[in-house]
């Protein structure tokens, strides 16, 4: 079975934080990420970049994919606040969406929004 960021609930983020990650992509069709040995794939059209700075959260992610074939290392994060949490993948800047901003040494990849009570509804 094919496992997607989708497949990241309430239960596995102690797991998957902090932890090392590679993500691929080869063009708009086949983005996937290594989670350790574990291997998630990334639907079209569902990846977002975070922009510094105090923007509201309609502001802070833009939407985006790759257009060419890319493998980027960097960790795996997970901010969570009340029930809501982000699986967020952090990796050296590829981009020049801050600019030259000397502060942002990182990008930002949102790959899941989620909500951890809808997690548990979904055990029973």
């Amino acid at each position: 079975m094919t496992k997607t960021v989708e497949d990241f609930d309430i239960f596995s983020l102690s797991v998957i934080q902090d932890k090392a990650a590679t993500l691929y992509s080869y063009g708009e069709e086949d983005t996937y990420i290594y989670v350790g040995s574990d291997k998630y794939v990334i639907p079209l059209n569902t990846m977002a970049l975070s922009r510094s700075g105090d923007y509201p959260l309609s502001e802070k992610f833009l939407s985006f994919r790759f257009s060419e074939e890319i493998k980027l290392d960097g960790y795996m994060k997970v901010f969570q606040m009340d029930e809501h949490y982000m699986v967020l993948f952090a990796t050296e800047k590829f981009t020049r969406l801050e600019g030259e901003d000397e502060d942002a040494v990182n990008d930002i990849i949102l790959l899941k929004v989620g909500n951890a009570l809808v997690d548990v509804e979904k055990l029973s």
